[in-house]
Formats: structure tokens, C-alpha cells, sequence
């Protein structure tokens, strides 16, 4: 019996820890196409002014701002593979919700020839059970 509530209970802490992940993610981008070192020493200037240029004159507010953006922390991938994935931090939620919305409609977004996609970031929970 007290296995059956513990089971409960860690199954209870699992869900409560991936909610609270995906609630610290809720202003995250991620940006998915950005060849390997294109952004330089200063990925969060890089995707600032590369965000600006792009969605400026679609209504991002005049308070934008990207807090923070570094490539998701894994070795470098072996030439002919895709590039790590951008994380961006933005610093408004309209602003964030205004480039997801408008990304979509943007047909071309690239860097150095590269197709860029631009998609929420969301815990990898959350990615094997939308539903959750």
C-alpha cells in the first residue's frame, strides 16, 4: 500500500517539477538553423540586432530586449550536421509571443543562407507529452 502512494506521490513531484521548468521557460525562444559560430563571441547581442532587423516593423515594443541566448550545451556537432539549437531569453512576453506569431508568416527567415525556424522553448517532458 505505501508503494502504491509513493508512486503517487513522485509522480505528483515529477509533474510539479516540469510545470515549474516550463513556467521558468515561458519568455524562451528557440531558434533552430543557426549555422555553428555565425552569432560570434556575443550570441545575445547577435540575436538581438538579427531579431530586431526581422520583426521591428511587425510590432515588437519599443521596451524589447533579449536578456539572454547561448547554443543548448552540447558538444559541437560533427561537420554535415544539423547546428545546436539557439536559446533566447526575451525580455517581454508580447514581444515573444509577437515573434512566434509573425515567424510563422515569414516565409525566408535566414542567416548566411541558412533556413531559420523559430519555435517556444519548452522542457523535453513537455516535448514526448504535449498534453501536460
Amino acid at each position: 500500500m505505501a508503494t502504491k502512494s509513493q508512486g503517487r506521490d513522485i509522480a505528483q513531484l515529477f509533474a510539479k517539477t516540469d510545470d515549474l521548468e516550463n513556467r521558468s521557460r515561458c519568455n524562451n525562444i528557440r531558434i533552430v538553423g543557426v549555422p555553428e559560430k555565425a552569432e560570434g563571441a556575443h550570441s545575445t547581442d547577435f540575436i538581438e540586432q538579427w531579431l530586431l532587423e526581422n520583426f521591428k516593423v511587425k510590432g515588437l515594443s519599443p521596451l524589447y530586449a533579449v536578456k539572454r541566448a547561448h547554443r543548448v550545451p552540447t558538444r559541437p556537432p560533427p561537420p554535415g550536421r544539423p547546428p545546436r539549437p539557439i536559446l533566447a531569453k526575451i525580455l517581454h512576453y508580447k514581444d515573444r509571443d509577437t515573434i512566434l506569431r509573425k515567424s510563422r508568416d515569414l516565409p525566408g527567415l535566414s542567416i548566411n543562407g541558412a533556413t531559420i525556424s523559430i519555435y517556444p522553448d519548452y522542457s523535453s517532458e513537455k516535448h514526448r507529452d504535449p498534453d501536460t
